[in-house]
């Protein structure tokens, strides 16, 4: 399929009232019953529109002609802006193995890499089994909290853009 990867500050995503209503319908369909499975009983909807409107948030949109297929989101991480935290991928159910995630990858590692990012941060639902076993062959390291809902996951970026899943993704 042929996807256009448009790159945004998370500020124009928040400033675009119906991308933005685009990436929380995503973020509903796919975060819901993860959330849940974590016992969380709504949705932290105020706290995922404040992280969006940074204009340090690094988004990148996935549109398969006007529709927003997927997104993958990075910004400074809160605590130590050293460090670029991946905020959120998602991707529509619609499009799961059509190439979405494999577009957003590139694009997201091409950009980065122009940028000498050195370490990737992010922090996964303990429910979200398929992105924990993907940030692990992406090389991340995985490490617990004490929230006992999430856990943390650290990678190096030049052992992340060398693990074979990349490898494969830029081959093909």
């Amino acid at each position: 399929m042929n996807y256009k990867i448009k790159r945004l500050s998370g500020t124009e995503v928040h400033n675009d009232k119906s991308l933005l209503q685009a990436v929380l319908r995503l973020d509903e369909v796919n975060m819901t019953s993860i959330m849940e499975d974590c016992g969380y009983t709504e949705f932290p909807w105020d706290k995922r529109i404040l992280g969006l409107n940074r204009d340090a948030t690094q988004f990148f949109a996935c549109f398969k002609d006007e529709e927003l297929v997927g997104y993958l989101e990075v910004g400074p991480d809160w605590n130590d802006s050293d460090v670029l935290y991946l905020s959120s991928i998602q991707i529509s159910p619609r499009y799961l193995n059509t190439g979405v995630f494999k577009a957003l990858i590139h694009s997201t590692i091409s950009t980065l890499k122009e940028q000498q990012v050195d370490e990737l941060t992010s922090n996964v639902q303990v429910s979200n089994h398929k992105m924990i076993n993907i940030f692990k062959k992406l090389g991340f390291e995985v490490f617990e909290r004490d929230s006992g809902h999430t856990l943390n996951v650290r990678g190096n970026f030049d052992k992340i853009t060398s693990s074979p899943l990349v490898s494969r993704l830029f081959r093909a």
